[in-house]
């Protein structure tokens, strides 16, 4: 019986194009969904204090009562995440944001990390989890919903990841809320409405 190379080949180009064509998919599925847009909720936020930084180029309000914590590497020495190395690193909350992790006494916290990495390097090391593409005051970036355990116990609370890049540079604004009453969620949503980044 003779075999008919030429319809084999063709058959094994057509299966190498469909697999390639779902790989494709699954890496981009991210890109290819619509857009969503995340808006704020209707919040005072004229008394909030503004914190402004001038080295990475973006500023954001926060609530008057919250304070603030800089956690980023010393001058010289060098810190990563997920192998990942960051130069910026901050906590806003209403409990002990200098605590490693930040305070859970508080109803959750809100953090900056700015990676010396692109979104593409940040997502093959961390940030794995699946995710989708928004809008938020402007500023396109994907967005993964996640959970953060309580060492010891058996609690969770639920956390957000907006993750963008700016001058070559991710950007991952968290945010993790122990507020059963997701009283918090408002909060959130109102500082991402503020956030802006230099032109």
């Amino acid at each position: 019986m003779k075999i008919n190379w030429k319809y084999i080949l063709i058959f094994i180009i057509l299966l190498i194009a469909v697999c390639a064509a779902i790989f494709y998919w699954q890496q981009n599925k991210a890109l290819l969904a619509p857009l969503v847009s995340l808006e704020p909720i209707n919040q005072n936020t004229s008394n909030w204090k503004t914190y402004k930084n001038e080295e990475y180029g973006f500023e954001i309000k926060y609530p008057a009562e919250w304070n603030y914590a800089d956690r980023s590497p010393q001058s010289g020495k060098k810190a990563s995440y997920n192998k990942v190395s960051y130069g910026f690193n901050i906590y806003f909350g209403d409990g002990n944001m200098a605590e490693t992790p930040p305070s859970r006494g508080g109803t959750g916290f809100v953090g900056i990390m700015i990676f010396n990495a692109t979104t593409n390097e940040l997502f093959q090391n961390a940030f794995t989890s699946d995710k989708k593409q928004v809008v938020f005051n402007g500023i396109n970036a994907f967005k993964i919903e996640s959970s953060v355990g309580i060492a010891d116990s058996n609690i969770e609370f639920p956390a957000e990841y907006l993750i963008f890049e700016n001058n070559g540079k991710a950007f991952v604004i968290s945010f993790e809320n122990s507020d059963t009453r997701g009283a918090l969620n408002q909060t959130f949503s109102n500082m991402l409405s503020t956030f802006k980044l230099a032109k």
